[in-house]
């Protein structure tokens, strides 16, 4: 039941956001009554109105950059040390380039983004994901930043990477600092 209530409030957001100016309120914040509603959204109205300038009428997009390191090639049947320690140290030498590479794309991604978002962030990462983004999109802007995605799609995997983008959503990511989303 909880998680069916989570999606009909995210349904209901995302509803609102595409519709115009919407701050992402926390799911299940429990009140006393419409009293309590009220004297809530009075006392933190400064800070709702600051928060719809910021996002204004845009959605979040997430867009991570995935990827694995090729699997090295199988060890010839017979090999010596000084072999197995050149093809070692060459492997070694290959995940450092591709990681360099690797992390140059990802700030250059967020570079080459940032003209379309109205704010784009950088979230943690974790193992297999190069760089992990949210971008605070203009409502309507979604087909540019997918057309825009297309050649650097192609970029991404000659350095191992494939670009995965998700969205639209309400701007969970940013409403930092606000208790919200």
């Amino acid at each position: 039941e909880v998680v069916a209530a989570a999606l009909a409030h995210n349904a209901l957001l995302l509803a609102h956001a595409t519709a115009g100016p919407t701050v992402p309120v926390r799911f299940a914040t429990p009140f006393s009554g419409s009293a309590a509603v009220r004297a809530a959204l009075e006392a933190e109205a400064p800070r709702y109105r600051a928060l719809l300038d910021t996002l204004g009428t845009s959605l979040e997009y997430g867009l991570a950059l995935t990827g694995a390191a090729p699997e090295p090639p199988p060890p010839p049947a017979e090999e010596s040390g000084r072999a197995f320690l050149r093809r070692r140290g060459s492997a070694t030498q290959g995940r450092r380039a591709r990681a360099a590479a690797q992390s140059r794309f990802a700030a250059d991604l967020a570079a080459r983004l940032a003209p379309l978002c109205r704010r784009l962030a950088p979230r943690a990462t974790r193992p297999g994901v190069a760089g992990d983004f949210a971008l605070l999109v203009p409502a309507g802007a979604g087909a540019a930043l997918g057309a825009a995605l297309v050649p650097l799609r192609q970029e991404a995997a000659r350095v191992g990477l494939a670009l995965r983008l998700g969205g639209p959503w309400p701007a969970y990511s940013f409403c930092e600092g606000s208790g919200d989303g």
